[in-house]
C-alpha cells in the first residue's frame, strides 16, 4: 500500500504541485481584480452649533469646497430639509469641479420624494473621474414645487473647507460627511503563503529528480 502510494505521488504529485500553484496564482489575480469593498465615513462636521439652513432656491447654487486627502472621494452626506413640503419631481442636484472650476468631474440629483425631511443623505460620486484632493461641489434644486429645500449648515469654521452662497462666502459651513471606499483583498495572504508553500514543494520534486537523473547517469 505504501509502495503503491509512493508510486502515484511520484506519477502525479508534480501535477497537483502545479494544479495547486496554479490556483493559488489565479485567486490572487482574481482578489485583486474583483476586491471587496466597504464604506468609510469621515464625519467633517456634523455637530450642532446654532445650526441654520440655506435655502436652494430656484436659481441659487451653494458651493462646498473641500479638500480629500490622499484620497479619491465616493460620495458627500449632507443633511437636507424639505421644510415640511411634499415633492413630486423636485431635485437637488449635485455637480463636482476641481478647485478651480475648470474641470467638470461628474454630477448626480436627488429626488427629494425618495428621503425624510432632514434626512442625513448619501449623494455618490458613482461614475464620476477621481475626486481627489480640492474639488468643488455645487448644489442647487429644480422642479415646480413652490418651496424650495435649503441645506442644513452650522457655525463651525473647518480648515480647506469653505461654503459659498450665491458668491457670497457664509460663515460657517454645511454640515457634511466624506465617504470614501475601501477595498480589500480577501485570501490573498493564505494563497500567497500556499504558493510559496507549493512552489518550494516543486523546486524541491525538481532537485530530487534532477538528482536522480545524474545518479542514473553515473
Amino acid at each position: 500500500m505504501k509502495d503503491k502510494i509512493i508510486l502515484l505521488f511520484e506519477k502525479y504529485g508534480k501535477l497537483f504541485v502545479l494544479l495547486c500553484i496554479a490556483i493559488a496564482i489565479i485567486g490572487i489575480i482574481a482578489s485583486y481584480l474583483f476586491p471587496n469593498e466597504s464604506f468609510d465615513s469621515s464625519d467633517i462636521n456634523i455637530e450642532e452649533n446654532a445650526d441654520f439652513k440655506i435655502p436652494l432656491t430656484q436659481g441659487s447654487v451653494v458651493e462646498y469646497n473641500c479638500n480629500t486627502g490622499k484620497r479619491p472621494m465616493a460620495g458627500i452626506q449632507v443633511f437636507i430639509s424639505k421644510e415640511g413640503a411634499e415633492f413630486s419631481d423636485g431635485k437637488v442636484h449635485y455637480e463636482v469641479y476641481n478647485k478651480d472650476g475648470s474641470v467638470h468631474l461628474g454630477s448626480g440629483e436627488q429626488l427629494l420624494k425618495d428621503i425624510a425631511d432632514g434626512q442625513f443623505v448619501y449623494l455618490p460620486f458613482k461614475g464620476m473621474k477621481e475626486c481627489m484632493g480640492d474639488i468643488k461641489i455645487k448644489f442647487f434644486y429644480t422642479g415646480s414645487e413652490s418651496i424650495a429645500p435649503a441645506l442644513i449648515a452650522n457655525q463651525d469654521e473647518i480648515e480647506e473647507v469653505s461654503t459659498i452662497a450665491d458668491g457670497t462666502r457664509i460663515k460657517g459651513n454645511i454640515k457634511a460627511s466624506y465617504i470614501y471606499i475601501n477595498e480589500t483583498h480577501p485570501l490573498v495572504f493564505d494563497l500567497k503563503i500556499m504558493l510559496a508553500v507549493f512552489m518550494t514543494v516543486f523546486f524541491t520534486l525538481e532537485s530530487k529528480k534532477k538528482q536522480k537523473a545524474n545518479e542514473a547517469y553515473e
